[in-house]
């Protein structure tokens, strides 16, 4: 049990390290990190040790919808294999297995830590994002143009913080879970460290300088959500230093108003958005197969010329439930729906607890952020989400 808390450590600080560490397979879509290394090594050794050790497994809220969806998951790969040869059906099953092993860490955190160890990992979980936060600055000022890693299947991006996710609108994402986690602490702590609230500013900071639209929807939506829920003070107090840095930060200011005129940007997303629901259309009930986006997109002409594959973003839509529905189609998005359903549900009925209204708050937060970028299904991200909802359920253990 010890070395299995060791491996679960290993995998929130591997986080730090984000896309950095990155091997591949042959493709920029057979490619894994060190985070996937140890959430491999995490699953395997609890199925060991639980399994060995004949132990009970006790099933946290909506997985067993989760684990339906898996099966659902893999039902439509098995479809899929009418439209696209066996070698690309077997490329894209290695997603849905991810996507099993990393969504088990909410079985693993939910069966292995107890109630008295929560503020161990939540104080992990918050030097973590912290840490991503420092490394993004550090990154602004001596790395502030990534153009070079356009060879590499990377978006070229310029004087935008992107840390070690070298993605500015997943690390905002990441970034924001991190201070609804930190927010969360300091609304329901009896006595606030003013270390808490410089940590705050410099989550605060970090998410300004990705200067993400989408994540600057999900700031707004987590706070609004904390003013109605339990402080508007801080929802009031956040709100009026978002307002300085829009109008004292003019590279702000152009991006919001770029997203009302539908800049070059925006007009991308919503050509993603048409074109996963032209895939879905023509896929209605199992979709295409999950994780066999990429090759959908490729036969139906929507990659650039000059980047066939689509890049590290051709994988998934622009937002997460559309990917889901385009590949696993009607039937797969409401199974997947419905699990997310009854976690937000169950947090929120939990709403009183410090874990339970953070887990509420940042899963509908997420769930927002998703439908402009591919988060809900980012490994990165969704270590963090399935971590916190583990920690959320957390029971005492025998």
């Amino acid at each position: 049990m010890r070395l299995l808390k060791i491996l679960l450590f290993a995998t929130v600080l591997s986080l730090t390290l984000g896309e950095l560490v990155r091997f591949s397979i042959g493709q920029i879509s057979g490619a894994f990190n060190l985070v996937d290394i140890f959430v491999l090594m995490t699953f395997i050794l609890w199925l060991l040790v639980s399994f060995l050790g004949k132990k009970k497994i006790y099933l946290p809220p909506g997985f067993f919808i989760i684990i339906i969806f898996w099966f659902t998951a893999f039902v439509s790969l098995v479809n899929a294999l009418k439209f696209f040869p066996a070698g690309e059906v077997l490329a894209g099953s290695l997603f849905p297995l991810r996507f099993i092993i990393y969504s088990s860490i909410y079985l693993i955190v939910y069966n292995t830590i107890s109630r008295k160890e929560i503020g161990f990992w939540v104080n992990t979980l918050i030097v973590t994002g912290v840490l991503v936060a420092v490394f993004g600055i550090l990154q602004i000022i001596f790395v502030s143009d990534l153009s070079f890693l356009n060879a590499y299947g990377w978006d070229s991006h310029i004087r935008r913080l992107v840390s070690s996710f070298l993605d500015p609108n997943f690390v905002g994402g990441f970034l924001i879970l991190t201070l609804i986690l930190l927010l969360s602490k300091i609304i329901f702590e009896k006595k606030t460290s003013y270390i808490n609230w410089g940590l705050a500013f410099i989550l605060l900071v970090s998410i300004a300088l990705t200067f993400s639209r989408s994540s600057y929807l999900m700031l707004l939506s987590s706070l609004f959500l904390i003013g109605v829920l339990k402080s508007r003070k801080i929802f009031l107090s956040l709100l009026v230093f978002l307002i300085l840095v829009v109008v004292f930060v003019p590279k702000v200011r152009e991006r919001i108003i770029g997203a009302v005129n539908i800049d070059v940007t925006a007009q991308a997303r919503i050509e993603s958005w048409q074109n996963a629901l032209t895939i879905t259309g023509d896929h209605l009930f199992l979709g295409v197969g999950f994780n066999t986006f990429r090759f959908a997109q490729a036969d139906y002409g929507f990659f650039k010329y000059n980047l066939p594959e689509g890049g590290h973003s051709g994988a998934g839509s622009d937002s997460s439930l559309l990917t889901v529905l385009a590949t696993c189609g009607v039937l797969g998005f409401t199974i997947f729906l419905t699990a997310f359903g009854e976690i937000i549900l169950k947090s929120f009925a939990r709403r009183k607890s410090f874990l339970g209204f953070c887990t509420f708050v940042s899963f509908v937060a997420i769930i927002i952020h998703s439908q402009f970028v591919n988060s809900l299904l980012f490994p990165l991200v969704m270590v963090w989400l399935w971590f916190l909802a583990g920690l959320a359920f957390a029971r005492d253990k025998k």
